[in-house]
């Protein structure tokens, strides 16, 4: 599973960098190089989300909008959660976004798919698709990454709410 963070890196008087998150106070990284520091940052938040957890504590959630608002100018940072993660986020996602047992139920399906399916979700050449041409389908654009974060989170929040339409 892979989580994104929303962080800021800033240019220090000392040249150095620092990137740091308003979401994870006390949880910071710095280095000479940006490049550097965010990878750092990657490591001390996975150790944070940790310790949070073991705590009992869920990470505040937001809506894209929220988002967008608050961090314009930021950079995105990308981490491998630890296992003990998803089940945490399914449930205060499901609790944030008042989803009935069935949508929960289905968010916890969805989770569980293994992750080669996943991974072999590109349409066949037999299905007549032409390489040249993108495909417009949401699923294909899912796989294949061409969705920005919010589109994901919106096309994600569709298929719970059993509108399995194209987002984006």
């Amino acid at each position: 599973m892979l989580l994104f963070a929303v962080a800021h890196a800033v240019q220090l008087e000392d040249g150095t960098y620092a990137v740091r998150s308003p979401e994870f106070p006390g949880c910071e990284a710095r280095s000479a190089h940006v490049e550097v520091a965010r990878e750092q940052f990657g490591d001390a938040l996975r150790e944070r989300l940790l310790e949070m957890v073991e705590a009992g504590e869920v990470p505040s959630l937001y809506s894209c909008e929220e988002l967008g608002a608050s961090f314009a100018g930021r950079c995105a940072v990308q981490i491998s959660a630890p296992d003990r993660l998803p089940g945490t986020f399914d449930r205060a996602i499901a609790v944030r976004a008042k989803l009935p047992p069935a949508a929960a139920e289905r968010l916890a399906t969805i989770r569980a798919a293994p992750q080669r399916e996943l991974q072999t979700s590109e349409p066949s050449p037999v299905e007549g698709t032409d390489p040249a041409v993108p495909d417009t389908s949401a699923a294909d654009d899912e796989t294949r990454g061409k969705l920005d974060p919010s589109a994901r989170l919106a096309l994600v929040a569709a298929r719970l709410a059993g509108r399995d339409r194209h987002v984006g």
